[in-house]
């Protein structure tokens, strides 16, 4: 973890539902994480305030949210010195209002978007230029098949290629959200006590936080990773043989 990055989700759904999406978004129930869950979860990550640099807001589709910009205002207000980048599909990009773009650009907030086939990327960059905001562009046509095996013990395997996104749910701290989400989606997902840190700990240490991050965990065997995918979107089907 060379620049290390702290996710957190402003909502839980998505208006794309990626076949292979990493935060498992087309599985989760619609949530949007009201503003006072937000700042709790942001105020409870200053436990680790030496430990990040950069802090990534996720999803979902953080651009459903209403009345976004007051989110990421409260993430400057109490990071005033983090990196901060909001990450979308880019689709409603054009129906922001102008208090979101003002926010991008008087708070310093990047945009990350990632460029889907269904993405018209010529026009989406000439609007960020219009905006004049910081943005980071990726394309992606690809996606990586993950999946849980609870017969596996795969650990070490599967940290070895993870990107390492650590990530803050309610008052907790998880090594990736799509270990996170899943846990919240199946209540028997196995070894869930050991999954997860509790930041309302008080004698939770930046050290053993620091163990934690950077070494796999029990939940880590269950990971398996598959190669990459042709991009796509989930199907009734799929949601028939996820149910």
């Amino acid at each position: 973890m060379d620049k290390k990055t702290l996710d957190f989700h402003l909502c839980d759904h998505c208006n794309l539902n990626c076949y292979y999406c990493d935060h498992v978004s087309p599985w989760c129930k619609e949530r949007t994480h009201t503003l006072k869950e937000f700042e709790n979860n942001l105020i409870l990550a200053k436990k680790l305030e030496n430990i990040f640099s950069v802090i990534h807001l996720t999803g979902g589709e953080p651009l459903l949210v209403k009345h976004i910009w007051i989110y990421l205002i409260k993430v400057r207000e109490i990071y005033p010195d983090k990196q901060i980048v909001l990450y979308t599909n880019g689709i409603l990009l054009p129906k922001m209002t102008d208090e979101f773009w003002f926010t991008l650009k008087h708070y310093n907030i990047r945009l990350h978007i990632s460029i889907y086939p269904v993405l018209d990327k010529k026009s989406t960059m000439e609007l960020i230029t219009e905006k004049g905001v910081f943005a980071y562009a990726k394309e992606i046509k690809k996606m990586l098949d993950i999946e849980w095996d609870f017969t596996a013990k795969n650990g070490h395997e599967a940290y070895s290629k993870c990107f390492r996104c650590p990530f803050v749910y309610d008052g907790k701290l998880y090594p990736c959200p799509r270990l996170c989400l899943a846990i919240n989606k199946d209540k028997n997902f196995p070894d869930i006590e050991n999954s997860y840190l509790d930041l309302k700990d008080i004698n939770l240490s930046e050290e053993r936080i620091l163990n934690f991050l950077e070494n796999p965990t029990v939940a880590c065997d269950y990971c398996v990773t598959h190669k990459e995918k042709n991009w796509r979107i989930t199907n009734e089907n799929d949601f028939m043989e996820n149910n």
